[in-house]
This record gives structure tokens, C-alpha cells and sequence, in this order.
């Protein structure tokens, strides 16, 4: 059988990097990341702040922004210098660095996925049971009005023609974060505009819904539950999540409509991916599912010195009985030290894992993946 050329994928504005899954779980300490694309050297063609998603081997890119001035960084007095667009790009790992592995997609090409309907700012991609959903988290920035539309779409890449589908507008903006499981998406706004939505897929409805979220603030529980933040993975039923203090993994045990908490367990076995030192500034935290029961924990943030630190766990869980505290089996944890970009540490966007040996065109996940690193 040949050997599977699994890769975790880390999306910043200033670079794609990636580690090689399978180098890391079988020699474990001579995997190192490495600068699968500098976007400082695309000389403006291509957008930042893009989002990624899997189908099959190839990893596409939509949204984000065009700088019309060569900034590589998004800050908000500057948003005037920014313009946005529909195109969708493909990164082709096979090509050389000195190569342009970042090509737009065109009409009649042969690509799975088309342009979006309308453009995606700040754009967060969730694959909720096998579709790829793109959400504008501030769909005014840059030339775009609060009242551009659509900015909410979906791709559904098991249509026999496969192909963008425009979804309601949230009712609200901008913004901060979200949690992603089951079919499902809640995302939480801005403080300067606070509220909490849910959209169901099966319904293709938003609502607003505090009741969700007081399950984990409640302060009359006699101990407070981590609120989970991200996308999950699931496994035989439990939903797993990193928390929104970026602090914890926590397994969450939810009833059949995956709005009622019935119980939840903060993994201390895997402490140490989130302890200092560093004490690490703006720290983000993903997870990612690598089937069977195994998953991988990136956690990250910047040293004193504006370097990007990383850490990466591999591990395993199994799960006996319903209602059981899982029970983890740590695999391998690694720490990586990245130079700093320009003086500062590029913060992580989305962190994703692609199988380059999957030829397939319908399994994709460029969250929490679907794919298995074992042979």
C-alpha cells in the first residue's frame, strides 16, 4: 500500500505553512514546518486573508482581500485600501517553490469548485456533514458596504453538478467567533454588537439563541463548562472542542439535537499542549480529526520576542460506553519555534489537514478533516 502523504496546513495572511503529519507520527522529532506559500511574493495577484477547503487532494482558497498598496496586514484605518473579489484558487502542492503553486480557477477548466457568488471578507469556511459552508465575517471591510450581499454561501461537492448556493444573511455583524458541529454553526459577535445565532443546515435558518450558550455560562452552576470554540470533532457521539479561553480540550456529551449539554469532561491529559512557558499572547487554538478516534491539537501564540510558537499534540481516544468520560491515549507532542514575519508573529486563521495521495473529489473537510494518517 502506498505511503499516505498526510500534511497539517496552517493559513495565516503572510504564509501557508504545513508539517508533515506522517514524517511527525513515524520519526517524530525530524518533522519540521515549512513555507508551503509566501503570499509576499505573489506581487498582489492573489488575495490575503483567504480560506481554505479540501476536496479530495487539491486545496482551494476563496475570499479575502486585494491590497491596491502592497500591505500584507489588515488594519482597520486602512480598510479603504482594499478591494474584494469572487475568484476561487487552487494551490498546487507539486509544483516547485520557484513555481506559481497559487493559479485562479477559470470556467471550463476542469476544477471542482467554481467562483462564488458574491465576494467574502475575513471569510471562515466550516464542513458541516460534507458541505462547504463560506461565511463573510465582516462583509464591509475594504469596498464593500454593510448591505453587499450575499455573504453567506454553500458547496455542496456530491451534486451530480456541483455548485455555489447562496444561504440567508445572518442577522447580524461582525463577526468574532464560532463553533461548528453536528449541522449546525453558532457564531458569537463582536462585543460592540454582542449576540449569539445558530444556523441549522438541515432548515437553512438563523436564529438568535442566548439559550445555547447559557448552558456553559450559567452562574448558578456550581462549576463552570468551558464554552467550546472552533470546529468540532465528533466520535461516537461526544463532540470534542477546544475552548474559547483557548485553555482545555473538553469533551461534550449533547443530547440527540446537539443543543442540550447532558455532560462534559476537560481532558487534563492534554494540559500540557496549552501550559507555558511561553505565556503566549493572542493564543488560538485548533483541532483536527484524523479519523478513528485520532485527532491532533495545535495550539499557538507569540514569545517575548514576536516569534510564532507552536505546539502540536497527536493523540487518540477511546470510547467504551455511552456517557463514559473518554479515555485518551497521548501519541506525540511537539514544540516548534517559527521566526517572526516583518517583526511580528503571523496569527493563525484556520488550521487544516489534506491527504495528497486522496484522489477522491467528494471527501473533503479543510477543518476537521475525514481523513485517516494510519496506512
Amino acid at each position: 500500500m502506498a505511503r499516505k502523504e498526510c500534511y497539517l496546513y496552517v493559513q495565516t495572511i503572510p504564509m501557508l505553512l504545513r508539517l508533515n503529519l506522517s514524517d511527525l507520527c513515524e520519526s517524530g522529532s525530524s518533522a519540521e514546518f515549512e513555507i508551503a506559500h509566501n503570499y509576499s511574493t505573489s506581487d498582489d495577484r492573489v488575495p490575503i486573508g483567504m480560506a481554505c477547503l479540501v476536496v479530495g487532494s487539491k486545496i482551494y482558497m476563496v475570499g479575502g482581500e486585494k491590497s491596491r498598496d502592497g500591505r500584507m496586514v489588515l488594519f482597520y484605518p486602512e480598510e479603504e485600501n482594499w478591494f474584494n473579489t469572487t475568484d476561487v484558487y487552487v494551490f498546487d502542492h507539486t509544483k516547485s517553490e520557484s513555481e506559481d503553486r497559487l493559479v485562479p480557477v477559470r470556467d471550463g477548466d476542469g476544477a471542482a469548485l467554481g467562483r462564488l457568488n458574491g465576494p467574502k471578507s475575513r471569510p471562515i469556511v466550516v464542513t458541516l456533514e460534507g458541505k462547504f459552508y463560506v461565511l463573510s465575517t465582516r462583509p464591509f471591510l475594504g469596498s464593500l458596504s454593510e448591505d453587499t450581499t450575499p455573504v453567506f454561501e454553500v458547496f455542496d461537492p456530491t451534486l451530480p453538478t456541483p455548485s455555489w448556493k447562496v444561504l440567508p444573511r445572518q442577522p447580524n455583524f461582525p463577526v468574532l467567533d464560532y463553533f461548528a458541529w453536528g449541522h449546525k454553526l453558532l457564531t458569537m459577535l463582536a462585543p460592540t454588537r454582542p449576540g449569539f445565532f445558530i444556523f441549522d443546515t438541515e432548515e437553512e435558518k438563523w436564529a438568535e439563541d442566548w439559550d445555547f450558550i447559557e448552558q456553559f455560562t450559567d452562574k448558578y452552576r456550581p462549576t463552570s463548562t468551558p464554552v467550546p470554540n472552533g470546529p468540532a470533532v465528533e466520535f461516537k457521539g461526544v463532540v470534542f472542542a477546544v475552548s474559547m479561553d483557548i485553555n482545555a480540550l473538553v469533551a461534550y456529551d449533547l443530547d440527540a439535537s446537539g443543543m442540550k449539554l447532558n455532560a462534559h469532561w476537560v481532558l487534563d491529559e492534554l494540559s500540557e499542549v496549552f501550559e507555558g512557558p511561553p505565556s503566549l499572547f493572542l493564543g488560538r487554538g485548533f483541532l483536527t480529526d484524523l479519523g478513528g478516534g485520532r485527532m491532533c491539537v495545535l495550539f499557538s501564540g507569540d514569545d517575548k520576542d514576536n516569534n510564532l510558537i507552536v505546539r502540536v499534540e497527536v493523540f487518540r481516544v477511546d470510547i467504551t460506553t455511552v456517557g463514559d468520560r473518554p479515555v485518551v491515549h497521548r501519541e506525540i507532542l511537539r514544540s516548534f519555534k517559527l521566526p517572526s514575519w516583518n517583526g511580528y508573529s503571523p496569527v493563525i486563521d484556520s488550521v487544516f489537514m489534506c491527504d495528497h495521495s486522496n484522489q477522491s473529489n467528494i471527501e473533503a473537510d479543510a477543518n476537521s478533516g475525514l481523513y485517516s494518517c494510519e496506512d
